[in-house]
């Protein structure tokens, strides 16, 4: 469709275990602490998934930068925790000048 971009991660061009970047993912940014790899363990779409350790000092952001012009978001993705965090966490968040929207994930488990 004209003027709109499209993006698709599904990790399957990973190796498991390395460190996921910019240069072998196509996200714009990595930031944070933890540590953000590519993971067999549980994967929902596909071989590969995105695993993040959080150690517990630190926090770990993958992020696409879409054009200021792209005004729709659709997104699918699977989410496996080993236990409930232990403050509310940011599973997603679109963040725009006018309209910021976030999914979170309290420590009791809601969303």
């Amino acid at each position: 469709m004209p003027g709109t971009t499209s993006f698709s991660e599904k990790f399957e061009n990973g190796t498991n275990g390395a460190a996921i970047t910019t240069s072998n993912s196509n996200f714009t940014t990595i930031q944070g602490s933890a540590s953000a790899t590519f993971d067999t363990t549980y994967a929902a779409f596909g071989t590969m998934s995105l695993k993040v350790v959080n150690t517990g000092v630190g926090f770990a952001n993958v992020l696409y930068d879409f054009p200021v012009s792209q005004s729709e978001f659709f997104a699918r993705f699977a989410i496996y925790l080993t236990a409930y965090p232990a403050a509310t966490i940011f599973i997603s968040s679109g963040i725009s000048a006018t309209s910021p929207s976030r999914l979170n994930l309290s420590s009791s488990g809601n969303i």
